[in-house]
This record gives structure tokens, sequence and C-alpha cells, in this order.
């Protein structure tokens, strides 16, 4: 009788033990939709989108939220290759991104909240 209860017991608390275990935590990732805010007013200017495909990030704006005045065709300028001259919406600015360790690098840190 007594070894049955202690086996119900033991058993019993393995279950509570491995319940209450915290789950492994994902990975830090940058996929995801990401808004790129103004540091002043704390109002988004653009949203990106970022994808990882195997290790490697890449992502571009695929909304931008335009303040009156602004030209709304904005091409890229500053940009180099073909690329230049191309409409900024849409264009894939972020490319050969890789992580460091569990940091997903400064480029997510300061203006930028996930969405």
């Amino acid at each position: 009788m007594m070894g049955a209860w202690l086996q119900t017991s033991m058993m019993l608390g393995v279950l509570l033990l491995s319940a209450a275990a915290p789950l492994r935590a994902a990975e830090p990732t940058a996929a995801g939709l990401w808004e790129q805010v103004d540091d002043k007013t704390g109002k988004a200017e653009s949203w990106f989108k970022i994808v990882e495909r195997n290790g490697v990030y890449e992502g571009g704006i695929v909304k931008i939220f335009f303040k009156p005045g602004e030209d709304e065709n904005w091409t890229c300028d500053r940009c180099e290759g073909a690329d230049r001259g191309k409409p900024v919406l849409g264009l894939t600015m972020i490319k050969g991104m890789r992580r460091k360790g569990l940091s997903v690098g400064s480029v997510m840190a300061g203006v930028w909240r996930e969405l």
C-alpha cells in the first residue's frame, strides 16, 4: 500500500515539475513586420517586412506614412547599381544581414518596434 502511494506521489511530483518547468524561449529573430518611428514625435514613418532565409535576413519598406507635402514617388538616390533611382517602396534595402549570437544587430535598435 505504501509503495503504491509513494510511486503515485513521485509520478505526480514529476508531472507537476515538468508542467511548471519554463518552456524554452524561441531564439530572437528580426523576421517580421517592423515599424520605424520618428524619434521625436513617436509617429510611424514606415513599415518594414523582414524575412529570413537560411540564416540570412533581407527586408524592405512595405508602407510609408508620408507627411503632408512629401514626395510620394520617393526614389533611392543613395542606392548603388541597379537599385539607384528605383522607388523606395518595395525595394529590398536590408540585404545579407546575419545574427550575431542572440542579437539581431543594431539595425533593429532605437526607433524600431515590432508590429
